[in-house]
């Protein structure tokens, strides 16, 4: 059972995410608000009105120039926190909603000059066709644009789930009965190797000297299965079992909840609906290598070689 003083932290956490990222107000008028609040219902059902005249301990208004706009923007974007899921679980969703809206954003603007091909891969996997060469283009720089990004999401569901961010040192820190718990954070069960591994068993073993504990933690496959980065932990991180979070292992250790893997998922699904509808991320890269590839015969005609001469 979680502290009611870190279930404050994850309400002002999301509020600020939410407000700074929903309804897109400034970081500080975001902070401000969102430690007004102790409870999602009373952030739900306050008059933002109030922020107008409401003044600090020293008598100063509490958010200087708050316009009607601001509150107009709240409003407007109220009804997507749902009453009846728990904070965290809306943190993620929220988390998931801003995930997709910044890749959809980034894909939409993707133009030609943003590809920078390697024109020797180009020849050497010997796309001829304009139509198939700015399809793989475009698929390359999205899936590595998209992999990127989600290693930051990936970490906010994280701390949505009831962790704390840390500046240095291990991704995230959670606290159990006064017990210090640091995690490093990987995606899956490939992400590592060797030198890695053993990097992060000293730190582990620092954090462990200070009588707290210390874990690599994957967010999804299993400790039993013949990956890489566990067959590498087998053999070079001693007790690797105490000593790691694997997949549903690390959603129920970070949460208190067990299977609480299937809301993330549920959550991050519903998101995606929220923001495409019926549409996939796919529909969109496809809307978008059609774009470039229009722009492409524009510029170049037919002319492939052209423009592979045409980046030396």
């Amino acid at each position: 059972m979680r502290d009611a003083e870190f279930e404050h932290e994850v309400l002002y956490r999301f509020l600020e995410y939410f407000l700074n990222n929903e309804c897109e107000l400034g970081d500080v008028t975001s902070t401000k608000i969102a430690s007004q609040f102790s409870t999602l219902d009373g952030f739900l059902n306050f008059d933002f009105e109030k922020f107008k005249e409401m003044r600090s301990a020293d008598g100063y208004k509490l958010i200087r120039g708050f316009r009607d706009e601001y509150i107009q923007r709240i409003r407007d974007k109220l009804h997507i926190i749902n009453s009846e899921l728990s904070v965290n679980e809306n943190f993620i969703q929220s988390i998931g909603r801003e995930f997709i809206r910044q890749n959809l954003q980034n894909i939409q603007e993707l133009r030609l000059a943003h590809l920078n091909p390697n024109p020797f891969l180009i020849n050497i996997l010997n796309l001829r066709e304009i139509d198939e060469m700015i399809e793989f283009l475009v698929f390359q720089r999205v899936s590595r644009s998209i992999v990127t990004s989600f290693g930051t999401c990936v970490e906010n569901l994280l701390i949505a789930s009831g962790t704390r961010k840390l500046k240095k040192g291990f991704d995230i820190l959670k606290i159990i009965d006064e017990v210090s718990h640091y995690i490093q954070v990987k995606s899956g069960t490939s992400d590592m190797d060797k030198d890695q591994i053993k990097y992060w068993q000293k730190k582990i073993e620092e954090v462990e000297a200070e009588g707290h504990q210390g874990y690599i933690g994957m967010t999804y496959g299993k400790d039993d299965e013949n990956a890489i980065s566990i067959s590498l932990m087998k053999s070079y991180l001693p007790n690797w079992e105490a000593r790691t979070l694997i997949g549903k292992e690390l959603w129920e250790f970070v949460s208190g909840e067990v299977d609480f893997h299937l809301k993330v998922l549920e959550r991050i699904k519903k998101a995606a609906e929220e923001i495409l509808s019926l549409n996939s991320i796919v529909d969109e890269i496809e809307n978008t290598t059609q774009h470039i590839t229009n722009e492409f015969k524009e510029k170049y005609g037919k002319n492939i070689e052209h423009y592979l001469k045409s980046l030396f």
